[in-house]
């Protein structure tokens, strides 16, 4: 079986690059990296890929030379996990990666394609919410975006289905949601939990109420494997849900136990909660903010609410899975900070 991946330097392709190499040898994958990295994190699972010996393609999506399919060997399963997920940057053409430039690449492999099998990572954040209703997110829920990358990438799950009928490919889709393990992004939950802690910061010490669903990096690797390589409905998408969603509050308790932090916990009345629940939800009061106030208010309507609670039962169903527990789960993704 033989793979291209896309987005291999990122957090989960680094890790399916190295789970595709174990199962199918290291010569049936090919890996797409951009031309530069963004961060040290970056780089240093490029070099790492790279000394192991890894046929690596350097491109930009957005960018792509004419040549390009001179330069991909023939593929049985397309990985595309490439994208710009950095929901705090103001420069919303940045996420143009993920819909433009799944289009484009999609066009630069049509002669491959054919027969062939696309796997596309996409996210929670392309579904969102328009109200707090709390209802873990099925596959048919409906779609409110609300964030750049949100939009973005619910459009390229557009092109994604299109493109199968111009070019004869079959598509997964994957939507994901919070995905942590060691090496997790930068800005992100995972090292805002850890920081906050540290610097004893009001973030650490609230009772926020909102679950937050966690997979881990490997767990999303293996499924992602299946999902290219095993007999399940095609032409489908899936959420993929651990069951595993502490609330926040539970889930900084936790890492403070795991780490040997002592937190001092605030317990806020609920009432408190409803009223901020209340504030974030207003009717058409989201799209009127600024920029870095409505990312505020998307950020606390996942705190205060289960913003990112997904229903995996579909996929659960064609691909049984026993996950990782939590307590392994952040052990694996702390293990630098473990004393």
């Amino acid at each position: 079986m033989r793979s291209l991946v896309t987005g291999a330097s990122g957090f989960i392709g680094s890790r399916l690059a190295q789970t595709l190499s174990k199962r199918f040898g290291q010569s049936n994958v090919q890996l797409l990296f951009p031309p530069l990295p963004k961060h040290a994190k970056e780089k240093k699972r490029a070099d790492e890929l790279a000394l192991f010996g890894f046929d690596i393609v350097y491109a930009d999506l957005l960018k792509l030379p004419a040549d390009f399919s001179d330069h991909i060997k023939p593929f049985d399963v397309l990985y595309h996990l490439a994208a710009f997920g950095e929901t705090e940057s103001k420069d919303i053409h940045l996420n143009d990666v993920n819909d433009i430039g799944t289009q484009m690449l999609l066009s630069a492999l049509s002669r491959r394609l054919k027969r062939a099998r696309m796997v596309f990572t996409s996210t929670l954040a392309a579904v969102d919410r328009s109200f707090p209703d709390n209802m873990p997110l099925s596959e048919d829920y409906p779609c409110h975006p609300r964030t750049a990358y949100g939009i973005s990438k619910l459009k390229a799950e557009a092109n994604v289905k299109s493109g199968a009928d111009l070019m004869g490919y079959e598509w997964i889709i994957l939507r994901l949601p919070t995905i942590i393990g060691a090496g997790y992004r930068s800005g992100g939950l995972m090292e805002a939990i850890v920081e906050s802690l540290r610097r004893h910061t009001l973030f650490a010490r609230l009772n926020w109420p909102g679950r937050i669903e966690v997979v881990h990096v490997n767990d999303v690797a293996e499924i992602l494997v299946r999902t290219g390589t095993t007999p399940i409905p095609i032409n489908t998408l899936f959420h993929l849900s651990s069951g595993i969603a502490p609330t926040l509050d539970d889930l900084i308790r936790q890492t403070a136990q795991l780490l040997n932090v002592k937190r001092k916990r605030i317990a806020v009345p609920s009432f408190f909660w409803s009223l901020i629940n209340k504030i974030i939800w207003i009717p058409h009061l989201f799209e009127a903010l600024p920029f870095n106030l409505r990312l505020l208010f998307w950020r606390l309507s996942l705190m205060v609410t289960d913003g990112f609670v997904g229903n995996g039962a579909f996929l659960s169903r064609v691909i049984p899975y026993k996950f990782m527990r939590l307590r392994e789960m952040l052990r694996e993704t702390y293990q630098e900070h473990i004393k």
